[in-house]
């Protein structure tokens, strides 16, 4: 595929090699997840899969969607969300407030904030795939791949400037939630 791309990639030479690139040092790297803890995992989370309370806005009622749901590595689905707020309006604060919720429920080792950009990475190829095969079934144009691979290609690039803050937070989220649980234990 990104060697020999069907006709309406044939132009796009350097987003193909990227996103090749891309998804070679994802398979270097899938042996060592396997270590990490597995749970299910929705894979779509986003705000159209999501039901909120009439109520309060600000709180999900109930998830929808579950065609991505899998058995995977836990750490998948803040991979999946955080991917999702690249290039987005207000992207620092999103994800913040996210790390920051999300340390409140759920706390990572490590290991798995270590993953966390290859797993970004995983998200956006296989975004770019679901789009490729979407194209050879004949579901969408080639326009829509076309702009698939120029938006991937982008987020990609981006991804390898904005991962290391986004671990930060995700990190820096879990020691406060840790040093919160100590203060709770001690008092």
């Amino acid at each position: 595929m990104f060697k020999n791309p069907p006709e309406p990639l044939k132009n796009l030479h350097e987003e193909l090699r990227l996103i090749g690139k891309v998804y070679e040092e994802i398979t270097d790297s899938l042996q060592a997840l396997e270590e990490l803890p597995h749970q299910l995992v929705h894979g779509d989370l986003n705000a159209s899969n999501l039901l909120v309370k009439d109520s309060d806005h600000s709180q999900v009622a109930a998830l929808l969607d579950f065609e991505f749901c899998t058995l995977d590595v836990r750490v998948m689905e803040p991979a999946v969300i955080l991917s999702g707020f690249l290039g987005q309006p207000e992207e620092t604060t999103a994800v913040r407030d996210f790390c920051r919720g999300f340390s409140r429920q759920i706390r990572l080792s490590q290991p798995e904030i270590d993953a966390l950009p290859v797993l970004m990475l995983l998200r956006k190829v296989d975004v770019f795939l679901h789009f490729v095969s979407r194209f050879l079934e004949g579901t969408d144009q080639p326009h829509v791949l076309q702009e698939q691979a120029k938006q991937i290609t982008a987020d990609l690039l981006q991804l390898s400037t904005s991962s290391s803050w986004i671990q930060e937070e995700l990190a820096q989220a879990e020691q406060c939630m840790n040093k919160r649980a100590t203060c709770r234990v001690m008092l």
